[in-house]
């Protein structure tokens, strides 16, 4: 099932969201990139929607498979610029430990989305020069 909370999309198959975002797990971990988004309808949120998924697919598939070893109080937070090409640029870590597994997978997953999508002419109009994006990640 996926949830979608103003602030984050959440992949998991049973959670309860509440007003805040923040998710409680009932019976398996919780896991997902975490972001703010543009203004719901216009095109940069179709876009940042549209990655967002795509990382988080790429990052979930991670995760799954290597959460025993992550530190479940770990959060990492990720700067970077998405270019016109859909290239993912200047990608820094802001918060959290760069050699912990959650960073290189998360960092992992940000650099597998690098491409995929080229920018609409609507958005190309509204963001010539790209944008620049956070994204966090966290096991709940």
């Amino acid at each position: 099932m996926i949830f979608l909370t103003k602030v984050s999309l959440l992949f998991c198959s049973i959670c309860l969201i509440s007003l805040s975002g923040r998710a409680e797990d009932k019976n398996e971990k919780t896991i997902a990139p975490i972001s703010d988004f543009a203004p719901e309808g216009t095109e940069l949120f179709k876009y940042q929607k549209r990655l967002y998924n795509f990382v988080g697919s790429k990052w979930k598939t991670k995760v799954s498979s290597n959460s025993l070893m992550i530190n479940k109080n770990e959060k990492v937070i990720f700067h970077f610029t998405v270019r016109p090409t859909g290239e993912i640029t200047n990608i820094e870590l802001v918060h959290g430990d760069p050699q912990s597994l959650l960073a290189l997978m998360s960092l992992d997953s940000i650099k597998q989305s690098s491409e995929v999508f080229e920018f609409s002419d609507e958005l190309l109009r509204e963001s010539p020069n790209g944008f620049k994006w956070e994204l966090s990640f966290k096991i709940y």
